[in-house]
């Protein structure tokens, strides 16, 4: 439908206000029928505010004064629309619950599981998770062996030290103690 030009739309406003005020509907029974909000029953008193009407309103009152039937007999094509969702709705929801129905019965067919064995098994896959979730096992350190120390005496000659001969390994604890005519050496190994 093209757009309507003002004197339509006058005529429509005035047709559907009549057709309202004869029945002795109300704006919200009116636009229950015709499918639309109720202020667009509000809106098609005042010529200014005509705007506020969608186009889909005058195309759907449009329709009902073509047909010059009571509104109440008229059946909107936004309430048909709706009513063939709720249909599809109802439908789709019935073969949800046919199909859970259908699941209910095969669980129902098998026999239920003994609680003790389900206890049982319950406990098993709750110990499986707990040790699966434990650090590994560490392997047992042997004792800590007891440092081993090591006593090396330098002469002394004059101010030169001759060390060439200490094997002094990485991480030892060496402490040295200087007297006049040789130097103590102390390795803990």
């Amino acid at each position: 439908m093209t757009k309507m030009n003002e004197i339509t739309m006058e005529k429509v406003a005035e047709q559907v206000l009549a057709a309202i005020t004869k029945e002795g509907l109300m704006n919200k029974e009116a636009a229950e029928i015709f499918g639309f909000s109720p202020v667009y029953l509000s809106c098609i008193g005042k010529k200014k505010s005509w705007h506020h009407l969608s186009k889909k309103a005058w195309e759907i009152m449009h329709d009902w004064s073509q047909l010059g039937i009571p509104p109440r007999e008229y059946k909107s094509p936004l309430k048909e629309a709706e009513e063939a969702d709720a249909i599809e709705a109802e439908k789709i929801i019935q073969q949800a619950v046919g199909a859970a129905d259908k699941l209910l019965e095969i669980d129902r067919k098998e026999p239920a599981p003994d609680p003790k064995q389900k206890k049982k098994q319950t406990a098993e896959r709750l110990r499986k998770e707990f040790d699966k979730s434990k650090p590994p096992k560490r392997e047992p350190q042997p004792p800590a062996s007891q440092p081993k120390e090591e006593t090396i005496t330098i002469s002394r000659e004059g101010h030169k030290v001759d060390l060439s001969n200490i094997d002094i390994r990485t991480g030892a604890l060496v402490s040295f103690e200087v007297f006049d005519n040789e130097i103590l050496i102390k390795i803990r190994r």
